[in-house]
């Protein structure tokens, strides 16, 4: 029988330290591209095949792409038929959208720092956007679900990630270019937030009756 004191205590640690790879592979990739602009560059430029010290910021792209998704693949299979449907459905939607995130970017990093349309850089765009949508659809339903169990703190949440996510992603293609980095970075971060909400409320506060 699965101790579920020691499997809270697995998923919440993978969680986490899924959270503190991203975050290092950001400080990484600065720290070896003394050129790199933040306010104007995107974050992905830290992985780009051009990066200076690319195998270091890609090996903690990675651990955060590969324990995020087999999080909250954990999260779906431990709420499966434990929670009101349209949370399952956003659960699903975001754990889809995590694997797209993983595994497309592992394959279509870009080929250098800024947008070149070849074919790397193209899937890289079309993976892009499929996480994009797919994150969206994931908050719409995981908003619908918090309404109906009325789960306030969650629908809030939930509500503000999708709205700086609508209006960061509306606002690139509006603002001054050298502004592109930080705008982006609204949008970016609060889906890492927002990853991190849903270990913090499936798992170590734990739902329902799951635990």
């Amino acid at each position: 029988m699965i101790n579920k004191n020691k499997l809270r205590l697995t998923i919440s640690v993978l969680g986490v330290i899924a959270i503190v790879s991203y975050l290092t592979h950001v400080v990484v990739g600065r720290f070896m591209n003394s050129d790199y602009h933040w306010l104007s560059q995107a974050i992905s430029d830290l992985t780009a095949d051009q990066a200076n010290g690319v195998m270091y910021t890609r090996f903690f792209s990675y651990v955060y792409g590969f324990l995020s998704f087999i999080t909250l693949w954990c999260i779906v299979y431990l709420y499966k038929a434990k929670t009101h449907k349209l949370l399952y459905i956003g659960l699903i939607l975001f754990a889809s959208m995590l694997t797209v995130s993983a595994i497309g970017y592992a394959l279509f990093p870009l080929s250098e720092s800024g947008y070149i349309g070849n074919f790397q850089n193209v899937m890289h765009m079309i993976v892009t956007g499929l996480v994009v949508l797919s994150t969206i659809a994931s908050l719409i339903f995981m908003i619908l679900g918090y309404k109906k169990i009325g789960d306030r703190k969650g629908l809030y949440i939930s509500i503000l990630t999708l709205f700086t996510l609508i209006v960061s992603g509306g606002l690139m293609g509006l603002i001054n270019p050298a502004y592109f980095g930080l705008i982006e970075r609204f949008s970016v971060y609060s889906v890492i937030f927002y990853f991190g909400y849903i270990l913090y409320d499936f798992i170590i506060r734990g739902k329902e009756s799951v635990f």
